[in-house]
């Protein structure tokens, strides 16, 4: 299940659910919720939490959640869905750190 942070885009969200992944938006559980409480919803729920604010690459490792971080610039929708399809493709090799950089160019992982 992929828990996305209010920052990420509607259209990556409805991009997500057409492939057939399992994912809620953080202001489904609680609008304007603050970055402790995404913690807890994804630890409640067995998320990753998807995002493009780099407070969760702290907050991953102070919560023990797995975050992926996605990094695009510019923060257009169209170019946020094209990277996210691009990651996906390579994702079963990069699932198992805890916090997952996507930047267009690269991924990166840390424990």
């Amino acid at each position: 299940m992929f828990l996305l942070d209010e920052n990420v885009p509607v259209s990556l969200v409805k991009f997500l659910k057409d492939s057939g992944l399992e994912v809620r938006r953080v202001s489904e559980i609680k609008r304007g919720a603050g970055d402790q409480e995404v913690v807890r919803f994804a630890k409640e729920l067995g998320a990753v939490v998807v995002t493009l604010d780099s407070d969760f690459t702290r907050l991953c490792f102070l919560g023990n959640i797995p975050v992926i971080l996605i990094k695009v610039h510019p923060r257009i929708p169209g170019k946020i869905v094209r990277s996210v399809r691009t990651f996906l493709k390579t994702f079963r090799k990069h699932r198992s750190g805890l916090l997952i950089i996507y930047e267009s160019s690269a991924v990166k992982r840390r424990r």
